[in-house]
């Protein structure tokens, strides 16, 4: 949230947060799937998004998907009593992760 507070994502705060990822070890594709939630008009990864290797067979994919969709469901976030704020994000994430299934189906037609 910082490095676009001002409204833009400036290349060097790109350099700055690589060389701290690297530091903390989070892996690049976690990196780049993070920059993509944050960064307006960053596309993500979408094996990133659903947590899977690029070379998962359609069933996997499948499987990561209905997870990410029973994890962000509205009405289970409802039933565990979460904020509404957290609600929003969650929104986000589910439409985020029906994206990617979508465009992972889309490659492999």
């Amino acid at each position: 949230y910082i490095a676009v507070a001002d409204g833009r994502y400036h290349p060097n705060e790109n350099v700055f947060l690589e060389e701290v990822a690297r530091i903390f070890g989070v892996q690049s594709r976690d990196f780049v799937n993070m920059r993509a939630r944050f960064v307006p008009d960053e596309n993500p990864d979408p094996y990133c998004v659903l947590g899977v290797d690029p070379t998962a067979d359609a069933e996997t994919v499948r499987q990561a998907w209905r997870a990410l969709v029973r994890e962000y469901h509205p009405d289970r976030m409802i039933a565990r009593g979460v904020p509404e704020e957290a609600m929003k994000l969650a929104e986000k994430r589910l439409i985020q992760a029906n994206w990617a299934y979508e465009e992972i189906l889309n490659t492999h037609r």
